[in-house]
Formats: structure tokens, C-alpha cells, sequence
């Protein structure tokens, strides 16, 4: 499992005064915003990591803990029109389907952006593969008071051989 976290790189928060992956500087440069950005960090990865054990074991309570209710899932069909799923949709073809690990997919993914926005909201972009498939998702978090939330998911995959 390979993680690569880049926070404020060639982000306008980057300046001479502070090395780009320097979290503090984001508080320098905006005063009067308090964000402790390496537990909102830690925060934001937790729920991406409860969303891909999820995927990987097939846990649909695991998932629902990672999206908020009103989350909605775009993505390409076939024919690279755009379709759009609910949250509960979707859930339903996760629980109908083999999880990955029941059919010996050994899990692999990797984090390749993490952007906080605030104190409420960020967005991960990330990797990761499932049996004959390679997913980018793109997704975007929210801290309501229930806690942090995927609250809209874009993906796209490849085919390969296995």
C-alpha cells in the first residue's frame, strides 16, 4: 500500500515565506481562521479509509458511515455519458456484488491528493483497484455536525487483464 499525501502544492497559500507542504502557513496568511490541519488531515483520511475497507470487504454499514445520505455518485457508463447514483443506489450494488477480498483481490490503493479547503470542507483525489479494475475517484468532504462525510464521489475506471 503506497500513500502520498500533498497538501498546498502549487496552491496560491504557497509562498516564499513557506515551504508549499508547511501546514502552517495556511494559518499565517489567512488570520483568524484556526485549523489544526494535521488532525483535520488524520480526520479526512479516517473516513477515506472506512470508505475503502468498505469497498474492499463488500461492508455496506461501513460505507454508510463514510457517506452522508444525500451523497450522489457520478461516473462514465459505457457509452461516456455521465450517470448519476444515489447513495442508496449505489449501496445496493455494492451489497449485490463478491467483494474484492471474497474473491482474493488483494486491496492496493493510494492517496494522491489531499486538499483542505477549511475547518469544513476537502477534497481526496485517489487510486485504487478492484478485481480487473483501476479506479480514480474523486471526492469531496464536508464536516456537518455528524462528523466528516463523503458528500459527492466522481470516478472513472480502467479495464486490465488479469
Amino acid at each position: 500500500m503506497r500513500l502520498a499525501h500533498h497538501l498546498f502544492r502549487n496552491s496560491p497559500l504557497s509562498n516564499s515565506e513557506c515551504s508549499p507542504y508547511v501546514a502552517i502557513c495556511f494559518k499565517k496568511q489567512r488570520k483568524g481562521i484556526n485549523v489544526n490541519l494535521q488532525q483535520t488531515r488524520d480526520e479526512v483520511e479516517s473516513v477515506v479509509e472506512g470508505y475503502l475497507a468498505g469497498l474492499h470487504t463488500g461492508d455496506v454499514k461501513k460505507l454508510q458511515q463514510s457517506f452522508h445520505p444525500s451523497c450522489h455518485l457520478l461516473a462514465l457508463d459505457s457509452e461516456d455519458a455521465v450517470t448519476a447514483l444515489s447513495r442508496d443506489a449505489w449501496l445496493a450494488l455494492v451489497a449485490q456484488r463478491q467483494s474484492p477480498q471474497t474473491v482474493g483481490h488483494v486491496r492496493e490503493h493510494e492517496i494522491l491528493s489531499i486538499d483542505i479547503a477549511n475547518s469544513k470542507m476537502a477534497g481526496v483525489k485517489l487510486k485504487f483497484t478492484a478485481p480487473q479494475r483501476c479506479f480514480t475517484d474523486f471526492l469531496l468532504l464536508l464536516k456537518s455536525a455528524e462528523g466528516w462525510r463523503i458528500i459527492a464521489k466522481s470516478y472513472t475506471f480502467d479495464s486490465y487483464e488479469a
